[in-house]
C-alpha cells in the first residue's frame, strides 16, 4: 500500500495527561502512562485502575504494549464495566483482552485509508465513509442520538464555510 502524494507530513503523537506527573508513588513508562496489568490495575495499588491513552498495558511480552487508541480505550471501558461488578461482588478480577478490528485514518476531508479484521485494505471513498460512519457512532454514544444528529446537520449545513485544511 502507498500513499501517493508530493509532500507527506505525519504528525502524531500521544503522551498521557500531565496530572500523572503528580502520581509520584505509580510506576510510569516514558511517555507517562501508569503501568498496569491484563486486569488494569496499576503495578503500584491493586486499588487503582487505568485504561485507554494514560495506562501502559502489555498484555503479553510477546507483544508490544497497547497503542494509546479510541479502539483500545473504548474496549478498556466497557471492560472495566464488568471488572468494577466483579470486584464490588468479590469475584475475581477478569483479565482484558483487545480485539483489535483494524484502524482508519482520515487523510482529508475526501480521502481516507483503513486495514481492517488485519488482511482488508480500504482507501478512497468507501474507507471516507466507513471513517465518518465510525465517527457519528462515537458521537452517538457520547451524546446520545439526538444530539448526534444535531451535530451531523450543523456540519452538513457549516461545511462550505469550514476551511479545508485542518491546522489543529
Amino acid at each position: 500500500n502507498q500513499l501517493k502524494s508530493d509532500i507527506t507530513v505525519w504528525a502524531a503523537g500521544v503522551k498521557a495527561p500531565k496530572v500523572l506527573e503528580s502520581f509520584t508513588d505509580f510506576k510510569r513508562d516514558n511517555i507517562n502512562r501508569l503501568m498496569v496489568y491484563a486486569t488494569l490495575q496499576t503495578y503500584s495499588d491493586p486499588n487503582v485502575f487505568a485504561f485507554g491513552d494514560c495506562a501502559h498495558c502489555q498484555l503479553d511480552a510477546r507483544h508490544p504494549p497497547l497503542g494509546p487508541r479510541a479502539q483500545v480505550a473504548s474496549q478498556q471501558a466497557s471492560f472495566l464495566v464488568d471488572a468494577m461488578a466483579a470486584r464490588l461482588n468479590g469475584r475475581s478480577q477478569p483479565m482484558f483482552t483487545f480485539n483489535d478490528k483494524g484502524s482508519l485514518v482520515s487523510l482529508s476531508r475526501n480521502k481516507a485509508v483503513g486495514e481492517l479484521l488485519g488482511d482488508v485494505s480500504v482507501q478512497g471513498y468507501i474507507a471516507k465513509t466507513m471513517y465518518v460512519s465510525l465517527y457519528r457512532l462515537h458521537q452517538a454514544t457520547i451524546h446520545g442520538y439526538t444530539q448526534a444528529g444535531l451535530l451531523t446537520m450543523k456540519d452538513l449545513l457549516t461545511r462550505r464555510v469550514r476551511p479545508k485544511i485542518k491546522l489543529y
